[in-house]
């Protein structure tokens, strides 16, 4: 049935008991080669994956935006679903999210990022401001800037 069988030589000068536990003293070294291998490539693997990792921590009322795919067919043209609010926290990393239609969702913080809104430009017209030589944008978080006066 196979090539050259009768290649291999029987064991003659050990016994059935010998040659077996020589084997298992060589799958036993084998195993242990495996173990330590396998634990040195395990700290390489978490040392690799914690390099750009970062935990993720969202509070009741802020909003994030929801990574993803929506309901669309095509993968091409899929979009992330949106913009949502926290609604509850769950666990450390399960959070209950809120869409602006009212539904809810339970997502995990891997699915969610956090939302920056940018400070709204303005221009202004600078015959209207008289009297003032600089034009500064007020964002609503600034709480430190003095007495605020509109021109307009």
């Amino acid at each position: 049935m196979w090539v050259n069988e009768d290649d291999f030589p029987a064991p003659k000068n050990k016994t059935t008991a010998e040659f077996l536990k020589e084997l298992r003293d060589k799958l036993e070294v084998a195993r242990s080669y495996a173990n330590s291998h396998a634990e040195s490539a395990q700290q390489r693997y978490v040392v690799h994956y914690n390099r750009r990792s970062c935990k993720k921590s969202f509070t009741v009322g802020e909003p994030v935006v929801v990574l993803q795919k929506d309901s669309t067919a095509s993968k091409v043209f899929s979009h992330s679903i949106g913009s949502a609010v926290i609604y509850e926290v769950q666990s450390p990393y399960s959070y209950v999210v809120e869409f602006a239609d009212g539904s809810r969702r339970i997502l995990h913080a891997n699915h969610l990022q956090k939302f920056h809104t940018r400070a709204q430009s303005s221009t202004y017209n600078v015959s209207l401001l008289s009297g003032t030589n600089s034009c500064a944008n007020i964002n609503d978080s600034d709480e430190d800037f003095g007495e605020f006066v509109c021109l307009i």
